[in-house]
């Protein structure tokens, strides 16, 4: 097996007892980001479309540290507190796609989140050929 290679994003909400990506050399595996900033503190609390909007914007900056984006991600799970919601949020994650087609994905609803929000995404993304 290769190497894991471990990055935090600057754009990401970086917590010491966490990387945001580990690598093994051929996938990119990304750990969950939630709607807080760089500090920890919330942002958007309470509206699914800003939400989901921050969490993605956050995931994208993982994604950076290992120069790839949303296109390079081949699967997502996705947490949510109200699964009533779901249509807002896909409204806001599809975007981030563009015309390409969205990864493979679970969305499940929880009980609950760190700092009280609302969506939690992760994801596992191929690495480019280099």
């Amino acid at each position: 097996m290769s190497e894991l290679r471990f990055r935090n994003s600057p754009a990401a909400n970086a917590l010491d007892y966490l990387s945001h990506g580990v690598s093994d050399g051929r996938y990119a595996f990304l750990s969950g980001q939630l709607a807080a900033d760089k500090t920890g503190g919330a942002k958007g609390l309470g509206d699914i479309e800003a939400e989901t909007r921050i969490v993605m914007e956050l995931l994208g900056g993982a994604l950076a540290e290992f120069g790839l984006g949303y296109g390079d991600l081949v699967r997502t799970n996705i947490y949510m507190t109200d699964l009533r919601e779901l249509d807002r949020m896909n409204e806001v994650y599809r975007g981030f796609f563009g015309s390409a087609p969205t990864p493979a994905r679970t969305c499940v609803q929880v009980a609950g989140l760190i700092g009280g929000g609302k969506i939690e995404i992760d994801g596992i993304a191929r690495l480019r050929d280099r």
